[in-house]
């Protein structure tokens, strides 16, 4: 609801360190917490799209992108959480495209 009241980013039209905490979650959701952590009622690309408008917004912003590496994040979930993932598989998933696809 707050992204979608004509606001660009969570408190207003200025990006705040509530916006790069809760980004770092968001951008982990589709590939790693819908499966590892079963929360697989919606995704951000597909069920919530003024979620992954905000998404796309910070990952455009100068030096964000460089901070982001999806395969490092995939394994360390995927490798090292053994009591919920035995034997360690990774699973293939979109690559960072999806915050890319739009220009803000």
């Amino acid at each position: 609801k707050m992204l979608g009241d004509g606001n660009k980013y969570l408190v207003g039209n200025r990006l705040t360190e509530a916006d790069i905490r809760l980004w770092t979650t968001i951008v982990r959701f589709d590939p790693v917490y819908i499966t590892h952590f079963k929360c697989n009622l919606g995704t951000i690309e597909y069920n919530y799209p003024n979620i992954l408008e905000w998404t796309r917004r910070i990952y455009q912003i100068p030096g964000v992108a460089e901070t982001f590496n999806l395969e490092h994040i995939k394994k360390h979930y995927f490798m090292s959480h053994t009591n919920i993932n035995p034997n360690q598989i990774v699973g293939r998933s979109k690559s960072s495209q999806s915050f890319r696809s739009e220009e803000h």
